[in-house]
């Protein structure tokens, strides 16, 4: 098991109000959050990132955008958040949220899409839908939750309307959580 999940279930988790101020957007229309890290398992660590940014841009609903790890390549991803958040004022870049905002906003979120271990370890204890691209998260054990996807543009718009699709929200009441 994942000790973090532990906290997740049993902490306090802040309330939507402090999540709201915490972002700098409201909670009206629930947020994509978006975990994009270098994908260190490539030579270009940050190729599967350009197509997710692309995609992940045109979707219609507001996006809390989150800084990478420090792996390399986390600078051009940085760039493609930044650029996002700049063009659009439904999203915004994030550096740091503590764990517990980060799990309330997940709560808040109307669903998780990246590459982040995140989406596979935490976001099922909330039954949170997540669209996992790419290979950064390759063989690790899954829940009902995750929408994997290739670094396709199609594939990734594909994955996110089935994520943000209501019914496929509530098919995952009752989930269990494979690592809690």
């Amino acid at each position: 098991g994942a000790p973090s999940l532990d906290h997740l279930v049993l902490d306090e988790l802040p309330c939507s109000a402090s999540v709201e101020a915490a972002i700098g957007l409201t909670l009206d229309t629930p947020p994509i959050v978006v975990s994009f890290h270098p994908t260190t398992i490539h030579r270009d660590t940050t190729d599967e990132a350009e197509i997710f940014f692309e995609a992940i841009e045109q979707c219609r609903w507001p996006l809390v955008l989150c800084f990478p790890n420090a792996d390399a390549g986390y600078a051009r991803i940085i760039e493609m958040a930044s650029a996002i958040s700049k063009r659009r004022a439904d999203a915004v870049l994030r550096i740091n949220l503590d764990h517990l905002m980060y799990w309330a906003l997940l709560r808040e979120a109307a669903c998780l899409a990246g590459n982040s271990s995140s989406g596979i370890m935490e976001a099922a204890s909330l039954a949170l839908p997540v669209v996992n691209v790419g290979g950064r998260q390759q063989g690790r054990t899954r829940a009902a939750n995750i929408i994997d996807a290739p670094a396709e543009f199609d594939a990734i718009q594909k994955a996110l309307e089935q994520a943000l699709d209501p019914a496929f929200r509530v098919s995952l009441t009752g989930m269990a959580n494979p690592y809690g």
